[in-house]
């Protein structure tokens, strides 16, 4: 009997390290999922108020993809800027459907033969500085994040780059997940609208991550509880951390 119950401990340990797995995975891939074709995601499209059915979300008849203002039909670009969604050149199944000139097919061949370097350079490059409470509200918690690219990284598009928080609530696997638009950069104090931020390396930047939102699914703040943080790039790695909550005090760091 007594291995019976031995064996069933271990089945159960293993299913949830399986299920916890499988839930991250989904997670991360639910982030980058772009209905429309027009390299941005579908979470990133509706967190900024575009549609993620319409390629062209402003009716403005510049394609997302080249739209640098995607919810603004009164421009589409800065000005003398050639724009176009990183994601378009390494998508073998991206068309393009905009005006063409001989310099801007050069730049795609040059972009075409160095993105697939860019995803692998970025790929778990993502350090983070440190973390702190910024909300303990049981039903709205969040954690304020504060994250660099290495050195030598290349740059991404906050929206290529997603974050997820497991935890354990109440004994089930709460799970909250999310990406990087609407972030801060600290080093240079510049913005641009919408989904247009580069994220590039020596710079700092911060970010708010909710990780309760009152569900069952999520990660409320815990005195002595653990989570795992994952940061991860669209075609690369992940960046894991340990999130212990040794109080639940406002602006108390928990790395």
């Amino acid at each position: 009997m007594a291995h019976v119950k031995v064996l069933f401990g271990i089945f159960i340990l293993v299913s949830g390290m399986i299920s916890g797995c499988i839930a991250e995975e989904d997670s991360k891939n639910a982030i980058f999922v772009d209905d429309d074709n027009d390299c941005v995601s579908n979470s990133a499209e509706e967190e900024m108020g575009m549609d993620p059915k319409s390629n062209d979300s402003d009716n403005d008849n510049y394609l997302d993809s080249y739209d640098r203002f995607p919810t603004d039909p009164s421009k589409y670009k800065l000005d003398e800027e050639e724009f176009i969604r990183e994601d378009c050149y390494n998508n073998p199944d991206f068309e393009t459907e905009k005006e063409t000139t001989e310099s801007s097919d050069n730049s795609n061949s040059e972009y075409q033969n160095t993105g697939s370097d860019t995803q692998t350079e970025i790929a778990g490059k993502i350090s983070i500085i440190t973390v702190w409470i910024a909300n303990n509200q049981t039903t709205n918690s969040s954690v304020t994040l504060i994250w660099e690219l290495a050195p030598g990284s290349e740059e991404t598009w906050e929206d290529q780059i997603a974050w997820t928080v497991i935890c354990d609530n109440n004994g089930t696997t709460g799970i909250m997940a999310g990406n990087f638009v609407g972030g801060s950069d600290l080093t240079n104090q510049k913005e641009l609208p919408d989904l247009s931020k580069l994220s590039e390396p020596g710079s700092t930047y911060m970010i708010d991550l909710q990780i309760s939102n009152g569900s069952d699914t999520s990660c409320p703040l815990i005195v002595n509880e653990q989570m795992s943080l994952m940061i991860s790039v669209d075609g690369g790695g992940t960046t894991y951390e340990t999130l212990n909550i040794v109080s639940t005090a406002i602006g108390d760091t928990i790395v």
